[in-house]
């Protein structure tokens, strides 16, 4: 269980009782004023409006109202009941939201001590230049290699925020350079750079997280491998990439042949 019973129970509880709390002594003496004064259809002064109310109130918690005051008590009951197990629900759903994101942390952390690798790729940035100081769109044509480069092996994840050094820098001066400078909007730049250079048709193979390490948000890109060989397109001109090692290499139309007739009999 993530959430105690004992928290369960204390949800669930209180949702009950302010469910019974309102529908008896709220909704119940309400319902049999307005049922008084639409059957007694006569205009009355202020202070015999007054007088009306205190009398129908009184005879709402008598014995002869007791029926009416346990359907009240049940439909309480029953909403609160309901109530109480929708929060619950949503409490749920946040406990196991923060878990993934303790794990998804983790995870990333981990891949960044164990450096680059055949499944690991580190890039400072998708735009800025932190040589220069400025934004530089040629580095989406890098980002646009490597992701080509593991879609055409086995996969891998693309980690967008880290230094040469394994410093995390963050996203923050990236982000800068953005119309919208937030994780979604840095999400919508990724596939605006898939669809641009490699094709729309290839963005379901990837998959885009943020975890936050050190107060600073990182980008991990999950790549999948395709089934069939990817190419990136800048000026009208194609080249297959593909990961070997901890790098990502062109390959001449001869050996992207070979290496598509071995992958086939993979």
């Amino acid at each position: 269980m993530i959430l105690k019973k004992t928290k369960i129970v204390k949800v669930l509880s209180s949702h009950i009782l302010l469910g019974l709390l309102v529908f008896y002594f709220i909704l119940h003496p309400l319902t049999m004023a307005i049922y008084g004064f639409e059957c007694a259809q006569e205009k009355y002064t202020l202070n015999e409006l007054l007088s009306t109310m205190g009398g129908i109130l009184s005879k709402t918690f008598s014995f002869e109202m007791l029926p009416m005051s346990y359907i009240f008590i049940v439909v309480g009951i029953i909403f609160g009941l309901i109530s109480g197990l929708y929060w619950f629900n949503i409490l749920h759903e946040k406990v196991i939201i923060q878990r993934q994101h303790r794990i998804l942390n983790a995870d990333a952390l981990i891949l960044i001590k164990n450096g680059e690798n055949n499944y690991v790729e580190f890039k400072a940035s998708i735009r800025y230049d932190f040589l220069k100081k400025t934004t530089n769109k040629d580095l989406e044509m890098v980002i646009a290699k490597t992701i080509v480069g593991f879609m055409n092996a086995q996969g891998g994840k693309l980690i967008i925020g880290v230094a040469d050094n394994l410093d995390i820098i963050g996203l923050q001066k990236d982000m800068n350079t953005l119309k919208h400078k937030n994780p979604d909007g840095y999400e919508r730049k990724i596939y605006e750079i898939i669809a641009t250079y490699i094709g729309a048709e290839f963005s379901s193979l990837c998959h885009i997280d943020f975890p936050k390490i050190n107060d600073e948000f990182i980008c991990v890109i999950h790549i999948n491998s395709s089934k069939e060989p990817v190419y990136m397109s800048v000026s009208n001109k194609t080249t297959f990439y593909l990961r070997t090692g901890n790098s990502t290499n062109p390959l001449t139309v001869k050996e992207t042949v070979e290496y598509l007739k071995i992958r086939k009999y993979e």
